[in-house]
């Protein structure tokens, strides 16, 4: 029904990057593994384009994973714990982004503002005039998860065992990550767990959040924006001018101790909303979703 090539030429072996369906095959999300066997202590050269059809838990340090994202061609030798980059710069080598290193990876990450994170966390975030990562947890799943900056944002990023085709994330054990930052300005969570944050005064927040996680925070910020999916809920108090929430799906906004002039609330699926609006609410909903208020703002509805 389907083919797959394979093609040695010398020292160098070339695979398909997708598989090819013969003529009237039908698909069924059909998956193809390969396991290749290399001797121990020998090098070779992984191209860059290879990396997206590797399973990255060969690897023997996570902190090589930000290769694989940044899709580099380096030269790699396999060990017994994995294969380990030959090549790589020694930042690389278990330094700045090693699981291990704590007090090192602290130092390195700063200068940012935003979060984006993926996984099966616990994560508390607080305002502290200084920048502090720590990632707590079983080291094996702890290999699964990356930690970086890019830009202003802070990046922990999930990678399964098979790239293409999750597993059930509820069934991974939590990891536990404590974030201390100065500002806070976005925040992006995909996956499932429990989110803590506070402290923090701004005049804009941007929150999205999907899949299962459950939030609450403490904030004030005078423009606030939610969005929720999935099965999310978020819990906010404190006090701000104005909120945009859009929640679909199961998620839900619990926000009559957080207090606005003016808000702006879009609720479809069986999603639900908890606003405390003073001078004015607009609200667009679907007929299975609800939102209910506190104070007596104008109600405007679509």
């Amino acid at each position: 029904m389907v083919e797959y090539g394979i093609v040695a030429a010398d020292s160098a072996v070339t695979f398909d990057s997708n598989l090819t369906f013969k003529p009237d095959a039908k698909f069924r999300a059909q998956r193809l593994d390969i396991d290749v066997y290399v001797p121990v202590h020998q090098k070779l050269v992984i191209d860059a384009a290879l990396w997206r059809l590797i399973d990255t838990d060969v690897i023997s340090d996570g902190s090589y994973r930000r290769i694989m994202l940044n899709e580099e061609t380096q030269t790699w030798e396999v060990t017994e714990h994995g294969l380990t980059c030959a090549s790589c710069p020694p930042t690389l080598e278990g330094k700045e982004y090693s699981s291990s290193d704590n007090d090192e990876r602290q130092s390195d990450l700063r200068d940012f503002n935003s979060l984006d994170l993926q996984g099966m966390f616990d994560v508390r975030i607080e305002q502290g005039d200084h920048y502090q990562v720590d990632v707590e947890g079983d080291d094996e799943e702890r290999r699964h998860y990356e930690v970086y900056v890019n830009g202003e944002t802070l990046v922990v990023d999930f990678d399964d065992d098979k790239r293409f085709w999750k597993r059930n994330l509820l069934s991974r054990p939590e990891i536990r990550i404590r974030i201390t930052m100065p500002n806070l300005k976005n925040l992006d969570i995909s996956g499932a767990g429990k989110l803590r944050f506070s402290g923090f005064q701004e005049e804009s927040i941007n929150i999205e959040m999907t899949g299962a996680v459950s939030a609450e925070g403490d904030v004030e910020s005078e423009k606030m924006t939610v969005k929720l999916t999935g099965a999310s809920t978020l819990e906010l108090n404190g006090h701000g001018q104005f909120l945009q929430a859009d929640v679909v799906g199961a998620s839900g906004l619990k926000a009559y101790g957080y207090e606005v002039n003016h808000a702006v609330i879009s609720a479809h699926g069986a999603s639900s909303a908890r606003v405390n609006a003073v001078d004015r609410l607009e609200i667009d909903k679907g007929v299975a979703s609800t939102v209910s208020h506190k104070g007596n703002p104008e109600i405007i509805k679509d």
